[in-house]
């Protein structure tokens, strides 16, 4: 349903799943479209190419076995050049590794699998719907406060900046999450959670 609290129950959800993987979508596609026009858009060898696929089509059919909501995705999943060690999975299951995550892991498939295990479970577990859900909210409040009590611009940013520092711990409760649920993706798609947590 569109307006559930997520089954831990302390994320308010005020935005449906469906606006909240539009916009993430969206996100996705511009950074694609900015990527492809600098080249830095799979264009890495056809090894790393297969290698990648060896490890995100089991965790993506986990994924789908385990959360109905994501059989609906379009998955898809492409290399970035570049030498930043890093991955992401937006909503509607678009997945982006950059080369530099490849290299950093040795090129390991349990190492590779726990990190896009992790991302994936972020995916799954709405944190993108759930965060833009918590800023609107965060904003929205303190805008009201901020004209009632006709506070100025710097002082209503210096307030908002101290509220997000506030909910960060919320930010570690998921990533722990998405820890969790990355590892059991990653066991279930036949890879092994022991040599992937060495990364």
């Amino acid at each position: 349903d569109g307006h559930a609290l997520l089954k831990d129950g302390h994320h308010l959800l005020l935005l449906s799943r469906e606006v909240a993987e539009n916009l993430s979508v969206n996100e996705y596609q511009q950074r694609v479209q900015a990527l492809s026009a600098e080249n830095k858009m799979d264009n890495a060898s056809a090894d790393d190419i297969a290698l990648l696929k060896s490890v995100a089509d089991p965790i993506i059919e986990q994924a789908r076995r385990m959360y109905p909501h994501s059989r609906g995705w379009e998955w898809e999943y492409h290399l970035e050049s570049s030498d930043s060690v890093n991955a992401m999975c937006f909503a509607g299951g678009k997945i982006l590794v950059l080369t530099g995550l490849l290299e950093s892991t040795g090129r390991n498939r349990d190492k590779l699998a726990l990190v896009l295990g992790h991302e994936v479970s972020h995916a799954l577990l709405e944190h993108g719907r759930a965060g833009l859900s918590r800023d609107w909210a965060l904003f929205s409040g303190m805008w009201i406060v901020a004209k009632s009590f006709k506070m100025g611009m710097a002082r209503f940013s210096v307030a908002l900046e101290d509220m997000q520092t506030t909910l960060l711990p919320l930010n570690r409760g998921q990533e722990r999450d998405a820890d969790i649920l990355g590892l059991e993706i990653m066991a279930r798609a036949g890879f092994d959670p022991h040599a992937g947590a060495r990364v």
